[in-house]
């Protein structure tokens, strides 16, 4: 065979057969067709079967005679193609209905559109009740009078949205205007049903009601059995559930038969035992308390045996009430202006202001303190009263001892540099030696006592002027005099609230005779010239 006669024989045989799939691969019998289109087409036979294109452009190839529905085949000498409520397509039985996107047997079932808009298949003769199924032969939908609807029983009554049986059953209203379902012989009471044979509906302070026992009855809200308990009302309008034979007292019930009902001192009242007594608003036992009133009207409690002074509770056996009930001292103490002191120890004397003050016993009061006038002397000064050693002075107010060297410089007027005074306590009746301060000195008089208008110190250890000492004692006519001699020579200071000062023999104020030559030496000097004469002329007088 020559290559054009192979052509010709290949260009009739392309018009006579048909080529699907990629490419025209697939050579197709004669007389058939491709069912779609390029590479997804494939052979079939016209005369047997039908070509359907699916939704997605893939082929489909059905019996001969089948429709198309939904992408799919059917036959339509016993089905159809439907309609749903979505407006898609479903295959049925010819005798079939749709409802919602489901196939069914109108001679068996029913289609019903719920409230929500969708559909719902019933047994055929059922009706539709808040959107369930139900066979009105054994059910029924009811309504009540609050548009609450429920499926119940044939016979059934509708309460508050429940069913009820009637034949047994009833809908009770409430005092709130709603409903319940009871037995027919109950009652309602607070929107709950009782039996009025074993129980009782109550009223309460607020307007509401409850339900207490049979018999019952309320106090304060409560239920209770009168044959134990009763509704006590006190002298104050309170109430209390108490048991029966109590008594009320300030809202609160109390056993007579060992407790009492009392007054208390602010018009109230409280619970005691019979055997106590009310003091201010507390209870208290007298045998073991004693119930006192305070200055300000108020009560408060003291042991028993024990009194009041100045408010406070003291025991009689160890203290003391002094002063019109104003001081608490202790027993047998007395008292000294505002404070207590001890009678075997000190005494109380008075102040030249007036004032009271206690000092140790045997002592006596210079201006504001106490001295000890066994060892020390109250002189006056120009400032006041000063304190000193016995045997001492008071020189420009300060003290001074000439038995221990010590003399007065009138031409000093420097104060006194201690101010360490005697303290008006007890302990302070007792001064410092006089001259413990003072500068020493061998040749001061021996005597340690203040000279006396008719003796003069001995002179034997008195310095001279010259380098010889005479030989007989000076006359007195030079010894200060008496009469300003203090009973002791202090060297301290009184505090500055005291009246009376202490003179001090300090070496800047007090001066001895080594240290003053210019004046001493020479005031001594001039003393034992005088005295030699005076002894000279006795002598030969004698003689």
């Amino acid at each position: 065979m020559t290559t054009t006669k192979l052509i010709a024989l290949l260009v009739i045989t392309a018009y006579c057969y048909a080529a699907c799939g990629p490419n025209g691969i697939y050579i197709c019998n004669q007389g058939d067709s491709c069912c779609g289109t390029g590479d997804d087409s494939y052979c079939y036979s016209p005369a047997n079967n039908e070509c359907f294109i699916r939704a997605n452009g893939s082929p489909a190839m059905c019996n001969k005679g089948n429709g198309w529905c939904n992408n799919d085949c059917f036959d339509p000498t016993w089905q159809s193609c439907m309609a749903t409520s979505t407006g898609g397509q479903i295959t049925c039985e010819s005798k079939d209905k749709v409802c919602g996107s489901s196939c069914y047997n109108p001679s068996t079932y029913q289609c019903f559109q719920l409230s929500t808009g969708a559909f719902n298949l019933c047994n055929a003769g059922n009706k539709l009740c808040n959107n369930q199924c139900y066979d009105p032969s054994a059910q029924t939908c009811l309504t009540d009078s609050k548009g609450n609807t429920a499926l119940c029983n044939v016979g059934n009554g509708i309460c508050n949205g429940g069913c009820f049986d009637a034949s047994w059953q009833s809908c009770k209203a409430t005092a709130t205007g709603g409903e319940v379902i009871c037995t027919s012989t109950d009652k309602v009471c607070n929107g709950d049903c009782y039996n009025p044979e074993q129980q009782t509906c109550m009223s309460l302070s607020n307007g509401a009601q409850t339900l207490c026992n049979f018999g019952n009855k309320v106090c304060k809200d409560q239920c209770y059995n009168p044959a134990y308990q009763t509704c006590a009302t006190d002298s104050k309008g309170n109430s209390a559930l108490c048991n029966v034979g109590n008594g009320i007292c300030k809202g609160e019930c109390f056993d007579p038969s060992w407790q009492s009902c009392k007054a208390t001192a602010s018009g109230s009242e409280t619970i005691c035992t019979t055997q106590h007594n009310v003091c201010g608003e507390t209870c208290y036992d007298p045998s073991a308390q004693t119930c006192f009133t305070l200055s300000n009207g108020a009560q408060t409690l003291c042991n028993a045996g024990n009194q009041l002074c100045k408010d406070q509770c003291f025991d009689p056996n160890a203290q003391s009430c002094l002063k019109d009930n104003t001081l608490l001292c202790n027993k047998g103490d007395d008292f000294c202006g505002d404070t207590c002191y001890n009678k075997g120890s000190e005494q109380c004397l008075t102040t030249s202001s007036g004032k009271s003050l206690h000092c140790a016993l045997g002592s006596s009061v210079c201006g504001e303190s106490c001295y000890n006038p066994s060892i020390q002397v109250c002189l006056s000064a120009s400032n006041g009263k000063m304190i000193c050693d016995k045997g001492s002075y008071v020189c420009n107010n300060y003290c001074y001892n000439p038995s221990n060297g010590d003399i007065c410089d009138a031409s000093y007027t420097g104060e006194p540099t201690s101010t360490n005074g005697p303290s008006s306590s007890p302990s302070s009746s007792s001064a410092p030696s006089s001259g413990s301060n003072a500068p020493s000195t061998t040749n001061g008089p021996s005597s340690t006592s203040g000279p006396s208008s008719s003796s003069a110190p001995s002179s034997t250890n008195a310095p001279s002027s010259s380098s010889s000492s005479p030989s007989s004692s000076p006359s007195s006519s030079s010894s200060p005099s008496s009469s300003s001699a203090p009973s002791s020579g202090s060297n301290t200071t009184p505090s500055p609230s005291s009246g009376a000062t202490t003179g001090n023999d300090n070496a800047s104020n007090i001066k001895n005779s080594n240290e003053r030559e210019s004046s001493g030496s020479s005031a001594l000097h001039m003393t034992f010239t005088v005295a030699a004469i005076i002894v000279a002329l006795t002598v030969a007088l004698i003689m």
